[in-house]
This record gives structure tokens, C-alpha cells and sequence, in this order.
């Protein structure tokens, strides 16, 4: 019998230096996939926030009717604040006249959504909002890139902007 055969395996030297290069990769890698992460919900955002508005004006056209977008108040709240500047709960599409909710999007964790000016956005019947110019600023938390989102009227339609900048 050769006593080599019966000594297999790793020894503690190499299982301890598996895990020290282990822990050394994934120390680099978790951050960095934080910050992807806090991006593609930037991105995710914009897409919904795009959404929103556009269901809206859609809505108030096929319905003839007033349809607003409009800030969640609270965490897991079902309430439109018509004066928020925070939209960090989430928002909502509305027909104001029977309060029915049309569309809600309550992110999973509080996010950075600012609004200018701060209020609801109203679509006429004939889907012209009001106010006619609105800035959606949109920077999560541990983002490296956020986005502005500038909606507004022309009198040919609509104009849909967005910015990439840089997160604090």
C-alpha cells in the first residue's frame, strides 16, 4: 500500500487562502452591485413614471373625462396628495370625479422621486395637462446616475425629456 493514496484533499493552508481570495472578490463585487443595482431602479423609474403619464393623457382622451397623476401620502397608502413634492411612496393615476384608481405603483423601499412644481398633474378631456411643464427629478439611494425627467406641452403634442445626471 502507498501512503501517499491515503493523504487526498485540500490541506488548512489551501482551504484558508480559497477563502481569503473568496472574501477579497466579493468584498469589490458588493458595492459595485449596489450601485447597479440603485441604477436600474433609476432606469425603472423613468420607464414607469413615462407610463403613468402617458396612461393618463391616454385615458382622459378615451374617456373624455379629467384624469389625474398624483404622489401616494404615505407608505402603503392609498391616498393621492395633490401637493407633494416627495413622490417617494409612489403614485397614481385617478379619475378625480369617482375617485376610482386607474393605475398605483408604491416602489418596495422609499425612493428619491422630487416633482416640479409640487402638485398633482391634471390631463383635460382633451389631454393637455396641468401644469404644463413638470420636472421629475429621480435619485436612489446609493445611485452613481439619475435621471430628470422633463414632460411638457407644446402646441404640437407633447414633449418628453430625459436627462442623465449625477447622483450625490
Amino acid at each position: 500500500m502507498n501512503l501517499s493514496s491515503y493523504f487526498r484533499g485540500f490541506t488548512i493552508i489551501e482551504l484558508l487562502m480559497v477563502i481569503m481570495v473568496t472574501s477579497i472578490i466579493a468584498s469589490l463585487a458588493v458595492p459595485a452591485y449596489r450601485t447597479y443595482m440603485a441604477n436600474n431602479e433609476a432606469t425603472d423609474l423613468v420607464t414607469k413614471l413615462t407610463a403613468a403619464l402617458r396612461l393618463a393623457k391616454s385615458e382622459a382622451v378615451n374617456r373624455s373625462a379629467s384624469i389625474s397623476l398624483c404622489a401616494i401620502s404615505s407608505a402603503g397608502g392609498t391616498n393621492c396628495n395633490n401637493v407633494a413634492t416627495n413622490w417617494l411612496y409612489g403614485w397614481q393615476v385617478v379619475i378625480p370625479s369617482s375617485g376610482t384608481v386607474l393605475y398605483t405603483f408604491q416602489p418596495q423601499s422609499a425612493t428619491a422621486v422630487n416633482v416640479s412644481p409640487g402638485t398633482n398633474i391634471s390631463f383635460s378631456a382633451s389631454g393637455f395637462p396641468t401644469p404644463t411643464t413638470v420636472t421629475f427629478t429621480i435619485k436612489p439611494t446609493g445611485c452613481s446616475r439619475g435621471f430628470i425627467l422633463n414632460y411638457s406641452t407644446v402646441t404640437s403634442g407633447e414633449l418628453l425629456q430625459t436627462t442623465t445626471v449625477t447622483c450625490p
